[in-house]
This record gives structure tokens, sequence and C-alpha cells, in this order.
């Protein structure tokens, strides 16, 4: 299986998924990747479970993003876990081609996925 994991914006939110491609190695033997902006990169350096850190600077324009969107498509990812949930994420997870497009069944962009878990209370 190959997986991204998406988290985008803050450090902190970051800093509280790092533990996410450690699980997904335990259920599956998988390879990992994960996308966040650029400044959140050095967080997650040295991360064994990590097989490869994709970032975004989110001042880019449109066709810049395009083009990273042929790249991730390109990759071809079996699964997409979207912990960020937002537009620039959804159009992502959607666009990426993978089989399942996970993110939070409280979501408001049920469209762009098609795996909804409930959030644990």
């Amino acid at each position: 299986m190959k997986a991204l994991v998406i988290q985008l914006y803050q450090t902190g939110d970051v800093v509280l998924s790092t533990h996410i491609p450690r699980e997904l190695k335990k259920i599956a033997t998988a390879e990992v990747d994960f996308l966040t902006f650029d400044v959140n990169k050095p967080v997650l350096d040295n991360n064994p479970y990590i097989s490869e850190i994709l970032t975004i600077n989110r001042n880019e324009g449109f066709l810049k993003f395009l083009s990273f969107i042929k790249d991730i498509r390109s990759r071809n990812y079996d699964a997409v876990i979207d912990l960020h949930d937002n537009p620039r994420s959804a159009y992502i997870s959607f666009l990426s081609g993978a089989e399942k497009r996970i993110t939070y069944s409280t979501t408001k962009r049920k469209f762009f996925y098609n795996t909804l878990p409930e959030r644990l209370k």
C-alpha cells in the first residue's frame, strides 16, 4: 500500500500527526509520504516511518498548484488521508487519483472523499 498523509498548516497539528505514519506501517506494509507546507518540514525530518516529505508553498500560484497535482497523481497513491480538511487539501485528495480518499465524517466537503470515519470522542 502507498499512502499520503496531508496536514498542511499549524506546526502543532503537524507534530500531533507524526504518529500516523507509524500506525499505518503497523497495520499494513505501507510506504507513507507526508504532505505539509514547507515551513513545517523540519518537524518531520528524521521520522523513520515517512518515506518522503512533500512540501507545498502556500503562496505559489495556480499553475504551480496544477503542476503539483500532476506530480501527486503520478505517484499512484492507494490512499490519501487528509487530516487537514480544508479546500486546498480537499482538492489535492480528490485529484490525487487515490482509490481511498479519507477525512473526518464532519467535513463540509464530503464530495471530495469516499471514506469518512467518525471522529473519536
